[in-house]
């Protein structure tokens, strides 16, 4: 079956800590010009800050009443400003597997086709 997805962050407060400021002090030098602010570490809220989109392949397997097998695979992609499909720097690879177990208790699965 085909599995798609989209995910929608609608709203984040970030408040970045002593340490993270001192780590980007070479690129984003203390400064009160207006365009430093802009582009430097900024604390507070942010809107609609991230989106994911997920598009796969799923399948699962019915082993007796009460047991399901599934798993699936496809592209996991964020989308940004700077149009880059993978983040390899920063360890985001833009793929996903999942695979997995369901077991019932009391009731019986329905699943289709089987």
């Amino acid at each position: 079956m085909l599995n798609l997805a989209w995910r929608q962050t609608l709203i984040t407060h970030i408040k970045h800590s002593t340490y993270a400021r001192s780590a980007f002090e070479d690129r984003y030098p203390a400064s009160t010009s207006y365009e430093d602010m802009i582009n430097g570490p900024r604390d507070g809220w942010y809107r609609m800050p991230a989106q994911r989109w997920k598009s796969g392949l799923a399948a699962d397997y019915k082993i007796c009443k009460t047991i399901i097998l599934y798993g699936g695979g496809g592209i996991d992609y964020t989308p940004n400003d700077h149009d880059i499909f993978m983040f390899a720097d920063v360890g985001v690879i833009p793929f996903y597997v999942q695979l997995g177990m369901l077991y019932s208790i009391g009731f019986n699965f329905s699943v289709s086709n089987r």
